[in-house]
């Protein structure tokens, strides 16, 4: 019998998809045979357990209650799961409430800032809100300045999201009909205004010149994959992962770039992710924080030291990227 280490606490029998949607795992046991058949292979293997007469079965018989007994690890780790996920949830919720004071009053009491929009809300990531911080067009401050100044009310300011704009800069991005700003700027998300200002009603939004552009920027993302791919199979893991790193680099810029109407420089990986947050949790949500460090370690010289399961980790969590940010993007536009 395999040792099991009773400290461990987190599902081992469910893949990260099913630890994310463990209602689906529920599903699965439940469609996997009526209640009738369950309680009978239930009853059976604890007679065959306390009787000792499993080595009795016919094999097709010991085949159908291991299946069971996999089917009902992985539905009692997927319960554990939803339970762990609801207290959690609780508590992020106070989380939630306690920041939204906070953003209030820095908006109060720091000078210079015009308006603040919750854009986003993240309660299964490190940063539990994305807010636009909106800057009065005749403050003197830089972003930086207004940065500290902000951290202060808050005693973990890495739970914030943040991002600055100048009001002018906010009013020409809406009136060009830019999407980011647009589903970010909504009167509903505002949670201050230091007077009275209008919002601007968004310019008509060039659908169609949207999607080209995103079309443009990721014109080179299945080369960039599909080399990747060869340089895996050769083992060249320091070359293909270099080459996953262009892929999600071109991925985000591609979406950013596409939904803000202007160019997205480059950037590490991390900081596109957080600037994807303000749009939606799903495509920062498809890395663990281990294979970002891998990602993030591509032009480094100890990129090589990479092995082949961290590699498979990494090349399946970027060919999931292309299609979430692909079903996203469609979502929005």
């Amino acid at each position: 019998m395999h040792k099991r280490n009773i400290e461990i606490s987190y599902p081992i029998k469910l893949t990260t998809e099913e630890v994310t949607n463990p209602y689906q795992v529920i599903a699965d046991f439940c469609n996997y045979d009526h209640l009738h058949g369950i309680r009978d292979k239930q009853w059976r293997l604890l007679y065959a357990t306390v009787t000792g007469s499993f080595h009795k079965m016919h094999q097709a018989e010991k085949e159908g209650l291991l299946r069971f007994l996999q089917y009902m690890e992985k539905t009692l780790e997927a319960v554990h799961a939803i339970h762990a996920r609801k207290i959690k949830d609780h508590g992020e919720v106070a989380i939630y409430n306690s920041l939204r004071e906070s953003i209030i009053q820095s908006g109060k009491h720091i000078p210079g800032i015009d308006k603040i929009f919750l854009a986003n809300t993240h309660l299964q990531n490190d940063h539990k809100v994305s807010v636009l911080y909106v800057i009065a067009n005749n403050a003197n401050k830089s972003f930086d300045h207004y940065h500290m100044q902000i951290d202060k009310y808050f005693p973990e300011p890495a739970l914030l999201n943040v991002m600055f704009l100048k009001a002018a800069d906010v009013h020409y991005y809406l009136k060009a009909g830019h999407l980011f700003y647009a589903n970010t700027c909504k009167p509903e998300k505002l949670l201050f205004s230091s007077r009275d200002s209008f919002i601007p009603i968004p310019g008509k939004i060039p659908i169609e010149d949207v999607k080209s552009a995103f079309i443009e920027h990721i014109a080179q993302v299945p080369a960039y994959f599909e080399q990747a791919a060869t340089f895996r199979q050769k083992q060249d893991y320091k070359s293909a992962l270099l080459l996953l790193h262009q892929t999600t680099e071109h991925l985000l810029r591609a979406f950013l770039t596409a939904l803000t109407g202007h160019p997205i420089p480059r950037q590490s990986i991390y900081s596109l992710l957080k600037q994807t947050l303000f749009v939606t949790d799903e495509i920062a949500a498809v890395f663990t924080p281990h294979q970002l460090c891998v990602l993030n370690s591509a032009n480094l010289s100890n990129s090589g030291a990479i092995n082949c399961g961290q590699m498979e980790g990494v090349f399946e969590s970027v060919g999931r990227l292309q299609e979430v940010v692909g079903r996203v993007f469609e979502g929005v536009v």
